[in-house]
This record gives structure tokens, C-alpha cells and sequence, in this order.
């Protein structure tokens, strides 16, 4: 087993090319690696290995469901992130929402930037979360995924994202999930509402009847007072 490193631009160039052959122009392998890369410099581009793999084998299924000789420009501008969102669902299918809550809660900034936590609070976290089948196997499962990865600093293990790339997709789905919890938590509100409404309309309406009650029993009462009398 050896370790593949994150490519230079140069090289994932090459890798993109060379295999591509008559499928890819330069001009377009081009732009699929600075969108890997998250930069318009290649010089000083990073591109992880396994993104660049996933991006060019979703665009080459796309080209062939689409009956195209190339991929094309036009075809990477309509595909990318629609590639990104399918490779962060697949990646988290299998685990609870809670684990999915945890990666886009704790490793990306409010702001939207990649944030990195040590490995023992994130396995804390994944385990509160219920990850499955247990938090070591679940994160060990992320990294292999290519979704998390772990590196070294300061002889410190720590997690974060795999690559920059993936920010837009991961503030995208905390975006949605917290506007559909704010609606799920809305939507309760007014049926503990209702309920309350329900019960207090519900109790009027008994206290109501035994105010009826008890007048005429009163009305009872002094009618049979009087006839006495």
C-alpha cells in the first residue's frame, strides 16, 4: 500500500490528459482541474486525487448518457456541482442525520471556510451523534470515503474536509437543514398551539355546562323553596 499525495496542477493536468486523450481538450481539463483544485492558479494549485477521479468519471458518465464524442465546456459548467452534491450524499447515506449535522456544525465556519478539529473531540461528537456502527468505524469510513481526511500538526491528529471544493456543498446542506428544522420547529409550535387552544376551549366549554348545571339546580332549588312555602 502506498500513500498517493495531493497532486501539483501540473500533475493533475497530466492526469487528466494523458488518459483522457480524445475525450478532453487541454483547454477544458484545464478548467476541470482549477475547479478541483478550488483556484485559478495552477502553478500553485493542490488537487486531491480522489476528487479529480470522481469529477472526470461523473463528467465522462454524463458525456456518455448524453451521446457526445467530448466533454465539453458547457458540459463540466452543468455538471460540477451537481457531481459534489451526489458524492456528499453517497458519502453520509448510510450514517444518521446527526452525523451529517456534526461534519456541517463543527467543520465549516459559519462563513462558510473549512475548520479542522482534533480527533478525539470528533470522535466524541460522531459517538453522542449515534454513528454507525460505532464512531472510530465511522469516521475510518468518511477518510475512506474521501469525504474527511486526517492530518498530523503539531502531533496532533485532526479532521476536517477533504478540500475546499466541498464548502459550498456542505454550507448548502447545513443551509437547507437548519431552514427545515426552523419549519419542522414552527410547524410543532402551532400544534402544541392548537392543542393548548383545543384544551382551553375544551375546559370553557366544561366549566360552562356546570355553570348551567348549577343554575338550575339553583332555580330548582328555590322553586321547590316556594312551593314549600
Amino acid at each position: 500500500r502506498l500513500r498517493l499525495a495531493r497532486m501539483t496542477g501540473e500533475q493533475a493536468l497530466e492526469a487528466v490528459v494523458r488518459p483522457g486523450g480524445r475525450l478532453v481538450s487541454r483547454s477544458v481539463a484545464e478548467s476541470i482541474v482549477r475547479f478541483v483544485a478550488g483556484s485559478t492558479d495552477l502553478d500553485n494549485a493542490e488537487v486531491e486525487p480522489s476528487l479529480l477521479s470522481l469529477i472526470c468519471r461523473e463528467l465522462n458518465n454524463s458525456r456518455l448518457a448524453q451521446g457526445r464524442a467530448e466533454i465539453g465546456a458547457e458540459l463540466l459548467a452543468g455538471s460540477r456541482d451537481a457531481i459534489l452534491v451526489d458524492f456528499y450524499t453517497r458519502a453520509l447515506s448510510d450514517q444518521p442525520p446527526s452525523v451529517r449535522a456534526v461534519i456541517e456544525d463543527y467543520l465549516l465556519t459559519d462563513s462558510g471556510y473549512r475548520e479542522n478539529l482534533a480527533e478525539e473531540r470528533m470522535l466524541k461528537l460522531l459517538e453522542a451523534a449515534g454513528a454507525a456502527p460505532a464512531a472510530a468505524r465511522c469516521l475510518a469510513t468518511l477518510v475512506d470515503r474521501r469525504l474527511l481526511r486526517i492530518e498530523e500538526r503539531l502531533d496532533v491528529r485532526r479532521v476536517e474536509l477533504t478540500h475546499d471544493v466541498l464548502c459550498g456543498v456542505v454550507q448548502g446542506a447545513r443551509r437547507s437543514r437548519v431552514d427545515r428544522e426552523a419549519k419542522e420547529r414552527a410547524e410543532q409550535e402551532l400544534v402544541a398551539q392548537q392543542s393548548r387552544a383545543a384544551a382551553t376551549r375544551a375546559a370553557f366549554n366544561r366549566a360552562r355546562t356546570i355553570a348551567i348545571g348549577t343554575s338550575a339546580l339553583a332555580l330548582l332549588a328555590a322553586g321547590s323553596a316556594a312551593f314549600g312555602i
